[in-house]
């Protein structure tokens, strides 16, 4: 199961979550970044702190990282699609708050929270060919 879903930008600002459950992870994300992201090493798709698993994908174009944290004890084995599809959806309906710096820079959580909703339904169709 997904612990943690969330988009930020690779400065470090986060425009969409999504969490279940109460656990904090920002050791592995600090870990994450701090490993990956800051040494540049975006070449493998996984990356394993503590207990937890994090899956993740880059988009360079506009400066975003996509990640997925998880329990490393279970495999999950529609991650990279479901990646795959958020990332899609999510700069289609963005596309121009996020190509436009100054409106990315004010926009609030608001600016993205319909983004919910279009996450669920991408959840419910990467799980759908493993029930």
């Amino acid at each position: 199961m997904i612990e943690l879903f969330t988009i930020f930008g690779k400065g470090g600002l986060v425009l969409w979550c999504f969490q279940e459950g109460g656990q904090l992870f920002s050791d592995s994300i600090n870990e994450f970044i701090k490993e990956v992201l800051m040494q540049e090493r975006g070449n493998c798709s996984i990356f394993k702190h503590s207990d937890v698993a994090i899956k993740y994908k880059l988009d360079n174009e506009f400066d975003l990282v996509f990640l997925i944290v998880y329990q490393s004890a279970i495999q999950l084995s529609y991650g990279d699609q479901l990646l795959s599809d958020v990332q899609k959806r999510f700069r289609d309906m963005y596309k121009n708050v996020l190509s436009d710096n100054k409106a990315l820079f004010s926009s609030t959580v608001a600016t993205f929270k319909n983004f919910g909703d279009q996450f669920k339904k991408l959840v419910s169709k990467s799980l759908a060919p493993f029930i």
